[in-house]
């Protein structure tokens, strides 16, 4: 009996220990899966992963104001060579040394700067620049080169992609387009970064004065596709300005001298092969010259743009993403027709602001630099224009971007008897105030220095 009694003991305390067994295996199972590497917990996914240099999706984000997920998201390093990823930059023409040359800057005022890289030599001609970040982190330059004013008339399109933050290092010039006919200058480039994440220009060739674009294959346009003429109307794509819209199409403004109108025109592909037809955005008197185009917090274009009849500053918001319909609104008076060069970008408060230049032609001649920041999404509200440099001959080809700190900066050129190249950083959101502002360079010719700013 006794040794019955012992056995059914063990056999319980044998059941109970297989039980709790089972009911540990479970819960351990439960809370940690032994099969899955996206839930299990190691001692080596607990540490920091190293920071990889390579796609900065922040460019793309501002360039299409929705976030895209077509692209991986890799975090750039915070520094290189002591300079921080978040500090401003420009790239410019010096019409003085006819120069294409870069100047980065080492704080996010730009009061710290390094000195200027000279990128490319023998810019003759208008010297006409747009820079942006690619997908690699580093700038890439598209502009106009030639020798028409040094008696030549070998013309050129080029892009210069940088290997490095500073562009103390970058790839040799390319060439996309080349013309030896001495009306054919590459002229009004822009550039944008697509969503398959290669740049794209658009740009005017002046033996055809057609509207054109040609589309990069590979990130530093190394490889690249052969020109797209978007609108062949006689004597238009002056003023062209491209972007990226929220379908993830290319979006261009641009100016038709031969009416004087404000056009646009849609892509309908990622590298323009195929578009929709030419928009005519606004046809009242002599207007759409400067144009500069972005696309707002609402996913939708907005173009900011100079009327040379009523002698304003206009923008036209666009409605739609192809700006099949539109809304326009008169934000400045600008006194006199020879204004306007405008800028336009979105501000950290979701609102555009635009830096331009206030000119009068009649005695005593005056020019400044000024901005105007809008109160909602379409510019139908706004605030009362900011004169941002008082000097006279100030705001010269002024290009506005917003820093890592949410504060717009404004480069420019200063076309008095110094020709400075010049920083001026809003320390407000609507740059009512500023740091004073800062000489980058000194002289760089004021007729056709081009310059375009950017922020990583």
């Amino acid at each position: 009996m006794r040794e019955k009694r012992k056995k059914s003991i063990l056999i319980i305390l044998l059941v109970v220990i297989i039980s709790l067994a089972t009911i540990y295996t479970l819960e351990s199972t439960a809370i940690i899966p032994q099969n899955s590497p996206s839930t299990s917990i190691t001692r080596d996914s607990q540490r920091e992963l190293p920071t990889i240099p390579g796609i900065n999706k922040r460019v793309l984000e501002e360039e299409h104001s929705i976030p895209l997920q077509k692209s991986p998201v890799i975090t750039p390093p915070t520094t290189e060579k002591g300079i921080s990823r978040a500090a401003p930059a420009v790239a410019y023409h010096d019409s003085d040394s006819y120069l294409l040359k870069f100047i980065q800057c080492e704080s996010l005022d730009c009061s710290r700067f390094k000195s200027p890289v000279i990128l490319d030599t023998g810019v003759y001609d208008y010297g006409f620049v747009s820079m942006k970040y690619g997908v690699d982190g580093f700038p890439i330059i598209a502009y106009g080169k030639g020798d028409y004013f040094a008696g030549g008339s070998q013309r050129e399109l080029r892009v210069v992609h940088c290997t490095s933050i500073d562009c103390s290092t970058f790839n040799p010039p390319i060439t996309l387009e080349s013309s030896t006919n001495n009306l054919g200058w590459f002229t009004d480039i822009s550039l944008a970064v697509g969503v398959d994440e290669f740049p794209i220009i658009s740009y005017q060739e002046r033996s055809t004065a057609n509207l054109k674009v040609v589309h990069c294959t590979s990130i530093d346009c190394s490889t690249f596709n052969p020109p797209t003429t978007l609108d062949a109307n006689i004597y238009t794509g002056q003023f062209t300005s491209i972007t990226i819209g929220a379908d993830n199409f290319p979006i261009i403004s641009y100016f038709q001298s031969s009416s004087w109108d404000l056009k646009v025109v849609h892509c309908t592909s990622i590298d323009c092969s195929t578009s929709d037809a030419p928009i005519y955005l606004d046809t009242m008197g002599k207007v759409g010259v400067h144009t500069s185009i972005t696309i707002g917090s609402d996913n939708l274009p907005i173009i900011s743009y100079g009327d040379r009849t009523a002698n304003t500053l206009k923008v036209a918001h666009c409605t739609s993403l192809d700006c099949s319909t539109s809304d326009i609104t008169t934000l400045d008076q600008l006194s006199d027709w020879w204004s306007a060069e405008t800028s336009i970008t979105i501000g950290s408060d979701n609102l555009p602001i635009i830096s331009y230049k206030w000119f009068k032609f009649n005695p005593p001649f005056y020019e400044m630099l000024k901005a105007v920041h809008c109160t909602s999404q379409d510019c139908s509200t706004f605030d009362t224009p900011i004169i941002v440099d008082p000097d006279d001959w100030s705001g010269y080809y002024s290009s506005i971007t917003i820093g890592s700190d949410n504060l717009p900066i404004i480069f420019h050129v200063d076309g008095g008897l110094d020709d400075n190249l010049q920083a001026v950083h809003c320390t407000s959101q609507d740059c009512s105030t500023t740091n004073p502002k800062v000489i980058l360079d000194n002289p760089v010719g004021y007729l056709y220095s081009i310059l375009s700013g950017s922020s990583p």
